[in-house]
Parts: structure tokens; sequence; C-alpha cells
């Protein structure tokens, strides 16, 4: 429904981003095209093992540092089953889907009336990006602007 109504692409920030067969197959069961994925997050993901350059406090940080690095989309929604998904400025383009359902009829709804929203240079996303720039692996600033210590 969101992609058919919305043409929207797709940036992976699941655990999971790394198997991209396993995800093809999945959306693929869903009745979305695989090619409709043009990106993931940075960061470790869910293979423990694996040495990745950047490790992120949070999946937000990891959607931050994206959102820093390859510049601002028209508009965005993160539909994700973690709430640490959509934490600090990204709670207002966040839904929680349920990790048994997935996404409802309803919250299908409520992401199309997100992806409605333009991004702007006044938009809370870009305004914390502006003042912070890209999150930095392991820092010592949340992105709800607390201090934390390591």
């Amino acid at each position: 429904m969101i992609m058919d109504k919305t043409g929207a692409k797709i940036v992976l920030s699941t655990f999971w981003r790394k198997w991209k067969r396993y995800i093809a197959y999945v959306l693929s069961r869903y009745g979305i095209d695989p090619k409709s994925i043009v990106d993931i997050t940075p960061g470790r993901g869910h293979i423990k093992k694996e040495v990745a350059p950047i490790i992120y406090e949070s999946r937000s940080a990891e959607i931050l540092a994206w959102l820093s690095m390859n510049g601002f989309p028209r508009s965005f929604v993160i539909l994700d089953d973690r709430e640490y998904a959509g934490l600090g400025v990204l709670k207002s383009r966040f839904i929680l889907t349920g990790s048994d359902v997935g996404i409802t009829n309803e919250q299908a709804g409520q992401a199309l009336k997100i992806l409605q929203l333009p991004c702007k240079k006044d938009d809370p996303v870009a305004k914390w990006l502006e003042v912070n720039g890209a999150p930095k692996p392991h820092s010592c600033k949340t992105i709800e602007g607390k201090e934390r210590i390591e």
C-alpha cells in the first residue's frame, strides 16, 4: 500500500540488513520489489562477529548518520518494531510496529501522512543535523542531547 501509493524507496536499518537475499525474499512475499531497497544504514547489523568500522549507540544514531551522509530525502518515515529506532528528533517520523504482526493498515495510513510532510530546513531532524553533524560512533552525546557516561 505505501509503496504503491508513494513510490518510496527503502533504506534498511534492521539488524538483518546484511542478509540481502533473505530480506529480498521476505519483501517479495508481500509484493514489494526487492529493488526498492536502495541502501542500508551504517553500522554493524546483526552479525556479531562482523568487524564494522563504525558501531553506533542506537539504530536512531545509524539513521541520523545515514541522513547526514546521503543528504535529506524529500520525505521519510521510519517503520520499526524497536522503539530505539525513533528516538529524539526522529520521533515525529517514527511508527512503532509489532514484531508479531508487522505494519497494520492504520499504521500504513499514518506512514502515508508522514510521507506527505516534506523535509524542509526547519524540520527538527534537519536542524539537529545542522547543529550536531553526523552522530559519532560511541559518542558522548545522545541524540536526545543528554550527556552519556561511557
